[in-house]
């Protein structure tokens, strides 16, 4: 019989209803905020795992008791440290471990592809630090271009700007350049011959405006170069980049030794050359400067006037010159400021003084920046002052009893060489002095006669008296101990002009009737009668005059130390001032 409920009364039914209902029981509040979905239980699973390694990983800390002693001493930790055989199989292990199993390429290993690729990033470096280098210099041309700031298409100003870059004095490992608001005329010749690939690209930030809202676009291969910031631009260079400097030698103070000291390159105005040195050479005179304080000089100075190198920028006015050539230079007496002066990496020459001559191939750069200077006073004296004849004109048939007679005291000092060659090749007679060692020399040029100058004084001035009288005395020493025996010579003959080579630095007690005579003899060169004598200089007798026999290269010492090796350099020429002529010269 199925079971029977007792029915529910009307009155219990009201009675319930008027009850409150019995609430829900609480849930935990992770569970209840989420849904249960299969992404919730997936996230739960994952955090509960998560969780299990985070507990696994911290580890409680242990204390050790007082009472409990450690079981390693120090006898034990020396055990267990390996010998010295085992060491290096160890570091050796340990290297070949660290070692990556596969060798990264990024470039297809096609053949060549490597040595390919080295050279192009050679190139582009070279290219870059010649550019770099015009940058810092400042230099402008009559071929222009202009650069203008390029704004993004996110910018509410849709005007093209263009900004001045104004190029700073020096360079570093980084390089600031700062922004004005200016037209930007940029010169074609620093940029590169193929257009804008000075290899700048930035990012400026100029008051509120976004921080991409100009963008200069020059090249693409420079975002592989490096990246700049503004308002200041910061080049920030390669690792392998070697930065821009001017290294000079300077002399500090009179008789002090030569420091090489960093300094900015000189920017060219419009009517000079900023060359790159490569090769100096070093004359006797700037030793007696640096060492003797012979001649006063503003100081800290930077001496030097003959030198080598490549042209790195014009000036606006320059036409008959190109970036990258090769010239040989020799200052012009009386220049000052110490840009100008050769022992340093970067020199500024003025076009205007004309002695900037384009080296002929297959030259030695050593020789004519050892002769460089010399050898322009030679024609400036002999040709320029003394109206002789040079060795290019024709000699007129005499015979030799009839040629002019010159004296040269110190035929074996490097002018002196040059001189008796230059007027042995003229078509006079030459009378000279020299050692034993070096009369062998003197000969080979071309020379009459030769006294051996090592004789007691008197004996030499009774020789040369013999050997006279003379058209022309010069003095290539012009010491006072030479100068007593020239003039004397001279006074036999009854008096006349005594030439010599450099300034007299104490009294000297000349005979009646004799005149001693100095300055820079290649300035007669200058002087607008000679201008014909100036071309056929800087045309022909410097560039092929070891050519044509005209001039006989001498003995070059080459320092090897660079603008360090200058100071000893020049203690060693002072030595060797009144030797064989041997010259020093110093590749930068």
């Amino acid at each position: 019989m199925a079971p029977i409920k007792k029915r529910t009364t009307a009155r219990a039914k009201s009675a319930r209803a008027a009850r409150p209902s019995t609430a829900a029981l609480p849930k935990p509040d992770g569970i209840s905020s989420l849904p249960s979905s299969k992404r919730d239980k997936q996230k739960i699973k994952h955090s509960s795992f998560v969780s299990k390694i985070e507990k696994s990983s911290a580890k409680t800390q242990k204390r050790r008791r007082p009472n409990n002693k450690l079981v390693a001493n120090l006898e034990s930790l020396a055990d267990a440290l390996p010998d010295a055989a085992t060491a290096g199989e160890l570091e050796t292990s340990q290297a070949r471990i660290l070692q990556p199993k596969v060798k990264l390429e990024s470039m297809k290993r096609t053949k060549g592809a490597k040595k390919r690729k080295e050279k192009l990033d050679k190139l582009e470096k070279e290219r870059f630090n010649a550019n770099l280098a015009q940058l810092i210099a400042g230099q402008h041309s009559r071929a222009m271009c202009r650069v203008t700031w390029k704004p993004s298409p996110s910018s509410r100003n849709n005007q093209v700007r263009p900004y001045n870059i104004s190029p700073p004095g020096q360079c570093w490992n980084t390089v600031n350049i700062v922004l004005s608001a200016q037209i930007t005329w940029f010169p074609m010749n620093i940029l590169g011959a193929k257009g804008l690939q000075t290899a700048l690209c930035c990012v400026m930030h100029r008051g509120n405006l976004p921080k991409d809202y100009y963008r200069l676009i020059i090249d693409d291969y420079t975002h592989r170069l490096f990246s700049a910031r503004l308002p200041n631009i910061c080049l920030f260079l390669p690792l392998d980049f070697v930065p821009i400097m001017n290294l000079a030698a300077v002399l500090p103070s009179p008789k002090a030794s030569l420091s090489v000291q960093s300094l900015p390159i000189p920017a060219p105005a419009s009517k000079e050359l900023l060359i790159k040195v490569s090769t100096i050479g070093l004359n006797a005179i700037e030793a007696k400067i640096a060492k003797l304080a012979a001649i006063p000089v503003a100081y800290p100075a930077i001496l030097g006037s003959s030198y080598t190198g490549t042209v790195e920028a014009l000036g606006s006015a320059i036409t008959n010159y190109c970036i990258g050539a090769r010239v040989l230079v020799s200052k012009r007496f009386g220049t000052t400021g110490n840009q100008y002066s050769a022992y340093q990496s970067y020199v500024l020459a003025a076009a205007e003084e004309k002695m900037v001559i384009r080296i002929p191939e297959g030259s030695d750069e050593a020789v004519l920046a050892s002769l460089v200077m010399n050898a322009s006073c030679v024609p400036g004296l002999f040709s320029g002052q003394l109206g002789l004849r040079r060795p290019a004109e024709e000699i007129p048939a005499v015979g030799t009893e009839e040629k002019k007679k010159i004296l040269i005291y110190g035929g074996s000092s490097s002018f002196g060489q040059l001189s008796v060659r230059y007027l042995c090749r003229a078509g006079y007679a030459v009378t000279t002095t020299a050692s034993p060692r070096h009369v062998n020399r003197v000969c080979e040029l071309g020379v009459d006669d030769a006294v051996d100058h090592t004789l007691p004084s008197q004996q030499i001035i009774q020789e040369l008296k013999a050997r006279g009288p003379y058209e022309v005395v010069v003095d290539m020493i012009s010491t006072p101990q030479t100068i007593l025996i020239t003039s004397q010579v001279l006074k036999a003959q009854g008096g006349g002009i005594l030439y010599a080579t450099q300034p007299s630095f104490a009294p000297e007690d000349l005979p009646d009737g004799v005149q001693r005579v100095f300055k820079a003899w290649s300035e007669p060169l200058y002087e607008q009668e000679n201008e014909r004598l100036l071309e056929w200089v800087i045309e022909e007798y410097l560039p092929f005059g070891i050519q044509k026999g005209w001039i006989v290269a001498q003995p070059v010492d080459r320092v090897q130390a660079g603008l360090a090796g200058i100071d000893g350099a020049l203690e060693n020429l002072l030595s060797n001032a009144e030797g064989s002529g041997k010259r020093f010269v110093v590749n930068v």
